[in-house]
C-alpha cells in the first residue's frame, strides 16, 4: 500500500473516531475573590453520594465518580487528606429524558410519460427519546465554607454495557468538566 493511501486511511479513521465521540456540554464558574494558589489539599463532603433528589448513586458509580475526580485533583498537584483539607468536594448526578421529533416520509407511485404521474406521500412524525445525564461538581473553601468553584458536564447516557467503556466515558466527562479548575 502506498504511503499516501495509508495516510489517507489513517486520517479518515481519525475523523470517523472524532465524529463518533459523544459530546459533553460543560460549564463552570468560580469566585473571583478566591485565591486558588493558596489551596493544596482536598477532601470529600460527607454526602457526596446523594444525587440531589434523595436517591443515592449506586456504590459502583459512586466509586467511579470519586476516582475520576480524585485523579483530576492529583493531576493538578492537589493532595487528598482525611481531615483539615483546604477544599471540600461534593457532587450530584441528575438525569433528564429529552424528547425530539423526527418526521419521515414515504412516497408511493410512479412517474408517467414525461416524468409526470400520480403518487401518494405519507408523512409521519415519531418521538425520539434520549437520556441526558449531568454531573455537577462543587468545591468549597473549608474554613469559610464558601463555594469557590462549580462545574457541570452534561452528556447523552446511552446504554454502555461494557464497564471499562463506562469508566472511560465517566473519566472523559469529569476531565472536560474540570478543565477550567483551577481557573487561570
Amino acid at each position: 500500500m502506498s504511503r499516501s493511501r495509508t495516510t489517507m486511511i489513517l486520517a479518515a479513521a481519525a475523523l470517523l473516531l472524532t465524529s463518533c465521540s459523544p459530546s459533553v456540554q460543560v460549564q463552570s464558574d468560580w469566585s473571583p475573590s478566591a485565591d486558588f494558589d493558596a489551596f493544596h489539599t482536598f477532601g470529600w463532603l460527607p454526602d457526596a453520594q446523594d444525587d440531589g433528589a434523595g436517591r443515592a448513586v449506586d456504590p459502583i458509580m459512586h466509586e467511579r465518580i470519586q476516582m475520576a475526580i480524585e485523579s483530576q485533583f492529583a493531576d493538578r498537584g492537589f493532595e487528598k487528606v482525611a481531615s483539615g483539607a483546604d477544599l471540600m468536594v461534593g457532587y450530584e448526578v441528575t438525569t433528564r429524558t429529552n424528547v425530539s421529533y423526527r418526521t419521515t416520509g414515504t412516497t408511493w407511485g410512479r412517474a408517467g410519460w414525461g416524468g409526470w404521474g400520480g403518487g401518494v406521500t405519507t408523512m409521519r412524525t415519531v418521538p425520539v427519546y434520549s437520556q441526558a445525564g449531568t454531573l455537577l461538581i462543587s468545591i468549597f473553601e473549608s474554613q469559610e465554607k464558601n463555594l469557590v468553584w462549580h462545574g457541570s458536564g452534561q452528556a447523552d447516557l446511552r446504554g454502555i454495557s461494557d464497564p471499562q467503556e463506562r469508566q472511560r466515558r465517566l473519566e472523559d466527562i469529569v476531565r472536560r468538566t474540570m478543565q477550567r479548575f483551577p481557573p487561570d
